[in-house]
């Protein structure tokens, strides 16, 4: 359906790695494992917090170096003099996930699923799917 990227966002530099982080604070959405990434490195710093907007106040009191978190997300939870500030790299993402539908198999659900991706696919060709997701839209062509 569509596609979500994180990345590391923070106030002093744009790291493209967690390894860059080690030894640092880097805080994330509580509710967010990041697809097992918050295990993946020794020796960074993990915090959960509750919003973006604490996670932007952290970074700016110096008390987190960095903030992970999913694009476009972020955009939505923050103003835009407070993303100016935001240095990341939006070309090397943490992890790229795409949106899906789990169903049990049976004939009935893969006639559905083969349903929904026709229509998934003629929507994000036509543009309609942009329209309907507007500002959260990410399709990157292949999913």
């Amino acid at each position: 359906v569509n596609t979500v990227t994180a990345h590391i966002f923070s106030l002093k530099q744009a790291y493209e790695t967690l390894e860059q982080l080690k030894g640092k604070v880097v805080v994330h959405r509580g509710q967010y494992e990041f697809d097992g990434l918050l295990n993946s490195v020794p020796g960074v710093v993990f915090v959960p917090i509750d919003t973006a907007e604490k996670a932007y106040e952290l970074m700016v009191q110096g008390r987190a170096e960095a903030f992970i978190e999913y694009a476009p997300d972020i955009f939505f939870a923050l103003n835009e003099e407070q993303q100016a500030t935001l240095k990341y790299s939006m070309e090397n993402p943490l992890r790229v996930l795409h949106d899906r539908f789990l169903c049990i198999k049976s004939t009935e659900s893969v006639l559905l699923v083969n349903e929904l991706n026709e229509m998934i696919r003629r929507y994000h060709y036509s543009g309609r799917m942009k329209d309907i997701l507007g500002n959260y839209y990410q399709y990157n062509g292949d999913q």
